[in-house]
């Protein structure tokens, strides 16, 4: 069934270019010939990419600052825990005794 459609296909090729051979003619409406194969061959290379720097993210900002608050907050729970805040000490133990509770576990 599909031979046959496929061989009227190809004698309607033959058909509309009775001049030219039929190969030549297939090749036309298949981009196969030869002046097809010259004109990729003549097609000029491609340009190097252009690279540039990647943009600032949102997010990136948003977390080297954050980043920074952090060590501000590490330095100011350090001082606290050298001058012996009482609010810091109970939560201290308080989380002494959350890990210990969690080993048990």
């Amino acid at each position: 069934m599909g031979r046959k459609g496929t061989s009227k296909d190809l004698l309607e090729l033959e058909h509309k270019n009775p001049s030219s051979s039929s190969s030549s003619a297939i090749g036309s409406a298949l981009l196969i010939s030869k002046k097809h194969k010259k004109r990729e061959k003549e097609a000029p290379p491609p340009s190097k990419p252009t690279i540039a720097p990647v943009p600032k993210s949102e997010f990136l900002d948003k977390l080297k600052g954050f980043l920074g608050v952090m060590a501000e907050a590490n330095k100011k729970l350090e001082q606290e825990a050298e001058e012996g805040n009482p609010k810091l000490l109970i939560s201290k133990h308080l989380l002494e005794t959350s890990l210990k509770l969690l080993r048990w576990i």
